[in-house]
């Protein structure tokens, strides 16, 4: 079974904290540094994806969520989208930097990356743009 597939797929769902709990079960198994250079590049090219993916979903989660609140006629000001992903964001962070923090040695093993040439630098340079982003 493909584990990290399941779990970039959890992403995406935020009702009792699946997503969460994917973004901690990710950090885990990378914080442990043992992913072989094609797992990991998997993870740099796979997780900035599944990360859109989940603000899209959250998006759309927090439409509906308003419209709701706005059914029941609750008249209390309106969340701010920021402030409802703020516990999801805080464990990305963490997972994203603990995805290039663990798995340093690769990074400096590898000649294209150190050049900055080829597809799986600029895999890297987008998952560090997003590790900017989200930071």
């Amino acid at each position: 079974p493909d584990f990290v597939a399941a779990m970039l797929h959890f992403l995406r769902e935020p009702d009792a904290d699946i997503q969460i709990h994917a973004a901690e079960c990710l950090e885990e198994l990378v914080a442990r540094g043992k992913l072989e250079y094609g797992q990991w590049r998997r993870l740099l090219v796979e997780l900035p994806a599944a990360v859109q993916e989940a603000n899209n979903a959250a998006a759309f989660n927090f439409e509906f969520e308003e419209g709701l609140r706005r059914a029941r006629r609750d008249s209390g000001p309106p969340e701010d989208m920021l402030a409802w992903q703020l516990p999801f964001h805080r464990i990305l962070s963490k997972t994203l930097a603990v995805v290039v923090s663990s798995h340093v040695g690769l990074i400096h093993t590898r000649k294209d990356l150190l050049e900055g040439k080829g597809r799986d630098f600029q895999a890297l340079n987008n998952f560090m743009t997003l590790l900017v982003e989200v930071l």
